[in-house]
């Protein structure tokens, strides 16, 4: 049971990281004028986004409704 949980645990992280990495770098040639400015904003809302889910899958249960929403509202929006 254990292999199978870091099994989809290196799954996930791949394919998170795999999709930052082209959606980061998506982003810095459509705004190439200012590719190190975007490669910073754009990876620090991957990381958000990564954060915020990760944050509602442990502490849903305590977070108030409006926080919820707001995260849930918030990753939808950065995806």
């Amino acid at each position: 049971m254990r292999t199978f949980a870091w099994i989809t645990f290196l799954t996930g992280l791949l394919l998170s990281s795999i999709a930052g990495f082209y959606s980061v770098i998506g982003l810095a040639m459509i705004f190439s004028g200012a590719f190190v400015p975007v490669v910073v904003l754009a990876s620090t809302l991957e990381v958000s986004k990564l954060v915020a889910v990760s944050w509602m899958y442990r502490y849903r249960h305590l977070a108030g409704r409006w926080v919820r929403l707001y995260f849930y509202i918030a990753t939808i929006v950065l995806m």
